[in-house]
């Protein structure tokens, strides 16, 4: 993902190593995460990002700014002049966008499998086990549960 790349990058502006090669990456790599992040309240044609009106990925995408755009975030610390002491923070804020960035991708994966059209009527039923069929997303990383049309949640892995 960007946030690890970003990380990587700081890293070696941190250790010197290839310092105008990571400097440029870097900005590259912040500039492609802000316009993903906003092209994803936005839309992006370029990107194929829809626009996301769904109140719940709206949420998960309001508690990324909090570590990315306001002041003081992540891309804040990354754009700084490189420092250890930063470091500490700027990996604890790259867990926190990586975890609701995983949230945010498997609810947007779990939308386009509900919405995608029924199989064709050539194709056998899933196997299904009484009254119930199971399945599961692994991109989204759940395992559902059909009881008649109804899909429950039963649990996250």
């Amino acid at each position: 993902m960007r946030t690890q790349k970003m990380v990587f990058q700081y890293c070696k502006l941190l250790a010197g190593f290839e310092v105008d090669a990571a400097r440029t990456s870097l900005l590259d790599t912040v500039a492609m995460f802000d316009r993903v992040h906003v092209g994803l309240y936005k839309g992006d044609e370029e990107l194929n990002l829809p626009v996301i009106a769904d109140p719940l990925l709206l949420l998960w995408l309001g508690r990324i700014d909090v570590f990315w755009s306001k002041a003081g975030g992540v891309r804040d610390l990354l754009l700084e002049e490189p420092g250890m002491y930063r470091l500490p923070e700027i990996l604890k804020h790259n867990l926190s966008l990586l975890g609701r960035y995983n949230v945010i991708v498997g609810l947007i994966n779990l939308e386009n499998s509900i919405r995608m059209p029924p199989p064709p009527p050539s194709m056998p039923p899933p196997p299904s086990s009484g009254a119930f069929t199971h399945h599961t997303c692994p991109s989204a990383g759940m395992l559902f549960v059909s009881v008649a049309s109804p899909l429950i949640i039963l649990a996250a892995k």
